[in-house]
């Protein structure tokens, strides 16, 4: 059976290579046999792969771990886990990680009302 901590670091690991695998497999399927009625709707899809595989790669490399507890959510990272053990460059990272986050909450709100204009124009 899996400990905590190998748990975390495991199903990190599977899902790097599911995203690999179904976002390589998207990109091939618009960049190639999509029909031109997509029109920009295609560098959408695309551009929207590429970040949740950046995504991935991210991921993969900081193995963000996560506690919450009443109001309070905490990110934290174990140094030992990462690369370069370095703090700033960690903190950097962090940060990044965030902005990531945040960023695919508003790709996919970007993504939705694109598709609306586009079935309402």
């Amino acid at each position: 059976m899996l400990s905590l901590e190998s748990f975390q670091i495991v199903i990190p690991r599977v899902s790097f290579f599911f995203a690999v695998i179904f976002n390589g497999l998207f990109l091939f399927l618009v960049a190639r046999h999509s029909p031109k009625v997509l029109g920009t709707y295609k560098y959408l899809m695309i551009s929207i792969s590429v970040f949740e595989f950046l995504y991935a790669v991210l991921d993969i490399a900081l193995l963000p771990m996560f506690h919450s507890f009443g109001s309070t959510f905490v990110m934290f990272f174990k140094i030992e886990l990462f690369i370069i053990p370095d703090q700033a460059v960690l903190e950097f990272f962090a940060a990044l990680y965030c902005a990531f986050f945040g960023s695919s909450l508003a790709i996919f709100t970007i993504h939705f009302v694109y598709r609306y204009w586009a079935i309402s124009g």
